[in-house]
């Protein structure tokens, strides 16, 4: 997420992959947001908010194609928004998210913990035997297997 305002080159101030917020500050046509758009776009933003006022009251249909061409969302509030707003319930999002995931891994890790004691010759054959029992491995007749974890975010 970053508020710019930059209109002369904006790709200095930024790396590509940014949520851009804009006001659109000194801007009188809204065509004239068409030029700084396409360079964002170019250098990779994942989205454009777009905080609209009196002289900027529209979204010029050029930006909207642009917008589809590149894949690139671009939210255009009519109301005031406080962009602190929209940046804190982001990052408090993300965060919850980031916390779930941990979560689950922090779990996955904690089922199978059991295989690191197994692999480090820490647990009886039989206590290995029931544990796989358990997973629902089956392993009759076998005298070797290999256990593959996987792990994927989700």
């Amino acid at each position: 997420m970053h508020p710019l305002e930059i209109w002369d080159d904006p790709n200095e101030w930024i790396d590509g992959g940014e949520l851009i917020f804009c006001c659109a500050l000194g801007v009188d046509e809204p065509d004239d947001l068409i030029p700084f758009f396409r360079q964002l776009l170019k250098k990779g933003i994942v989205g454009f908010c777009l905080q609209m006022h009196e002289h900027v009251n529209r979204v010029p249909q050029e930006m909207l194609d642009l917008a589809e061409e590149y894949h690139c969302p671009l939210i255009a509030f009519r109301q005031s928004v406080r962009f602190i707003d929209l940046s804190r319930n982001l990052i408090n999002n993300l965060i919850k998210h980031v916390n779930q995931d941990y979560l689950k891994e922090k779990q996955k890790l904690e089922d199978n913990g059991w295989m690191l004691d197994w692999l480090n010759g820490n647990l009886t054959d039989e206590h290995v035997s029931k544990l796989l029992y358990l997973s629902g491995a089956k392993l009759k007749g076998f005298h070797f297997f290999t256990v593959v974890i996987e792990y994927s975010k989700k």
